[in-house]
């Protein structure tokens, strides 16, 4: 009951957004896409949130919850969660299915009340440094389903410390030790 009365408030919240209605006024919800990728050879797959013309521009809205939609936090769950992977993906599928490049957007939501929003309009550059990243990471499983053979994120043995910040700061770690030398 608690989850379903904080979807519904996050709801009102966006509903009540002149920028978010922007977007969201008219369109499609939940577009499936499929598209061939070339380098490596295979068949992709996506579903946006949400899709809409404006001024006859195609483009794809994305809707995420944060704890801190302020745009350096938000840009660093961002990062961590690899958003602009998804960006670029759907970026690339939906010009290689429609031969139109989409403006990317992002509504953005705080979980907690009074679940501020913001909408975030996805620049080139980090569709680029997206696309970069889930290039490689395509590679990497054309490559393990060839050979069969699937690492793990920590491959062979690896020396193991704490971070910095569980030492007190009198303690020199490992780390720092040899930075002296």
């Amino acid at each position: 009951e608690d989850e379903r009365d904080t979807a519904l408030a996050i709801a009102a919240a966006v509903r009540a957004c002149p920028d978010a209605m922007v977007y969201l006024k008219r369109g499609h919800a939940e577009v499936s896409m499929a598209w061939h990728h070339e380098d490596p050879q295979m068949l992709l797959k996506g579903r946006v949130d949400w899709l809409t013309t404006i001024d006859g521009c195609d483009v794809v809205v994305g809707l995420k919850t944060t704890r801190d939609l302020r745009p350096r936090e938000f840009s660093a769950q961002a990062a961590r969660l690899c958003y602009h992977w998804q960006w670029a993906f759907y970026f690339d599928g939906y010009e290689r299915i429609t031969g139109r490049m989409p403006v990317m957007v992002e509504i953005v939501v705080e979980s907690a009340a009074p679940h501020a929003v913001a909408v975030y309009r996805i620049t080139d550059h980090v569709l680029e440094r997206g696309r970069q990243e889930y290039g490689a990471a395509l590679a990497q499983l054309a490559q393990c389903e060839a050979s069969g053979v699937w690492p793990g994120p920590v491959v062979g043995e690896v020396e193991f410390d704490l971070p910095g910040w569980a030492y007190p700061a009198d303690e020199m770690t490992i780390e720092d030790a040899g930075e002296e030398a």
